[in-house]
This record gives C-alpha cells, sequence and structure tokens, in this order.
C-alpha cells in the first residue's frame, strides 16, 4: 500500500513538473511570435534576418522538439492516472525515451553551450547587441537557457521503459543533423544570408571546420546522455530492472 502511495505521488509531481515545463514553453512561443511582429524592423539586418528565416534557426528545430517532447511525456505521465487505450499507452514510454535521447538531450546541450559559449568569447558573434532593441533578453533566455529545465528534470526521472542503445539513435541524429546543414547552407546560396553571424567572420574552411566540429559535439553529448541515465548499459554492461 506504502509503495503504491509513493508511486501515486512520484508520477503527480512528475506530471505537475511537465505540465508546467509545457506551459512555460508554449508562453514564451507565443511571446516570441507577438514580439517578432510587433518589433519588425526591416532595416536591420539581423532582425530581417530572424524573422525571414526563423524556421531555418537550429535553436527553432530544437525548441519544436523540446515542445513536442514535453506534450508526450504529460500524456505518459496521465496516463498513469486515466484508462487511455492499451494501443497508446504501450508506445507513449518508449517513444518518450527515444525522442529524448535521440533529439532533444543532444540537440539542447548543443544550443546551449555553444550560444553561451560563443556569447562568452564575443556576443557579437551570435547575437549581436543591437538585437537586445527588439528582442528582450527574457526572451533569449527561453530559447537558449530554459530549455535545460527539461533536460535535468528528464535525466534524473527513474526509467522504466527499454534502454535505447546508441547504434540505434547515432545515425538518426546525424541524419537529422545533416539535413539541417543542407538547409543552413541553402539559405546562403539562395539568399546572400549566414544566419549566425560567426560565418561571416570565418573561411570556407574554418565554416567547413566548425560545422562538423558541431556535429562531433552533438553526438558526443547524445553518448553521455545515456551513459548519465543508464550508466553500464550505455556501455554494453548487464541491463538492469527498471522502475515500474
Amino acid at each position: 500500500m506504502r509503495n503504491k502511495y509513493l508511486l501515486f505521488v512520484f508520477h503527480l509531481f512528475n506530471l505537475t513538473i511537465y505540465i508546467v515545463i509545457l506551459k512555460g514553453l508554449a508562453d514564451f512561443s507565443n511571446m516570441m511570435s507577438k514580439t517578432m511582429t510587433d518589433n519588425f524592423n526591416k532595416e536591420h539586418r539581423r532582425i530581417n534576418i530572424l524573422d525571414n528565416f526563423r524556421m531555418y534557426f537550429f535553436t527553432t528545430w530544437n525548441y519544436i522538439l523540446q515542445i513536442i517532447f514535453a506534450a508526450i511525456a504529460v500524456v505518459d505521465e496521465s496516463s498513469k492516472f486515466i484508462n487511455l487505450p492499451l494501443s497508446l499507452q504501450k508506445y507513449l514510454g518508449p517513444t518518450r525515451t527515444y525522442l529524448f535521447n535521440t533529439f532533444v538531450f543532444p540537440c539542447s546541450l548543443l544550443v546551449m553551450t555553444v550560444f553561451w559559449g560563443l556569447w562568452s568569447i564575443d556576443r557579437e558573434l551570435i547575437f549581436p547587441e543591437a538585437i537586445d532593441k527588439y528582442f528582450p533578453s527574457y526572451l533569449n533566455h527561453g530559447l537558449h537557457t530554459f530549455i535545460i529545465v527539461p533536460v535535468i528534470v528528464e535525466s534524473f526521472v527513474p526509467k522504466k521503459h527499454h534502454f535505447v542503445e546508441f547504434k540505434n539513435m547515432v545515425w538518426v541524429l546525424f541524419a537529422f543533423m545533416t539535413v539541417y546543414q543542407i538547409l543552413f547552407i541553402s539559405a546562403y546560396y539562395t539568399d546572400n544570408v549566414w544566419l549566425y553571424p560567426i560565418y561571416d567572420y570565418m573561411s570556407w574552411p574554418l565554416r567547413l571546420i566548425y560545422s562538423v566540429g558541431q556535429l562531433v559535439v552533438v553526438l558526443i553529448y547524445q553518448k553521455a546522455g545515456l551513459i548519465l541515465q543508464f550508466g553500464r548499459e550505455a556501455n554494453g554492461g548487464k541491463v538492469r530492472q527498471k522502475i515500474n
């Protein structure tokens, strides 16, 4: 009886946390859309790029992934309290685990570390100070800081679904990143625009090295996420019994 009560409290707590996270992500998204609409200024090149190419930014892709993941997490935790169809329930947990480990964990860390890393060197390389007039700092943190919250929460939630092997995820993430790089470069060739200012200061060899470096880093983050959550399984050890 005590175990059932603790399990009830555990899932209720998780559900509450993810509802808050999902609402936070949705509120930030609405505020960003309103800001871009109200503050759009064609005379400022960087604001123009932010507005016209908003779906070309990797930050946007990651943010969409976070919203999808948070929504699935809410439904998954809700299924512990309501009678959802069994055909749906059996896919919720594995889908949540796969999406988080394949995309959300590595991509969110990449966005946060690259953005704030470049900012600490020279913010003009990633987010010019002139943009602050049109894009408030709290929205900047919503895109590049708040995204770590669901990563931390999910990383330390006891897992009850199967471990996802690195070899079954790495090529999916690699393909995802390749598609993004193609889209990113297409913006330059079609509109002569580099979405991130740092590329304006680089030669083509440096751009290639920088892009490949980001790919390597995101794959390292993916592997690190598995090790953090699953320990020995991520290194080929014996699979442990997960929490029920």
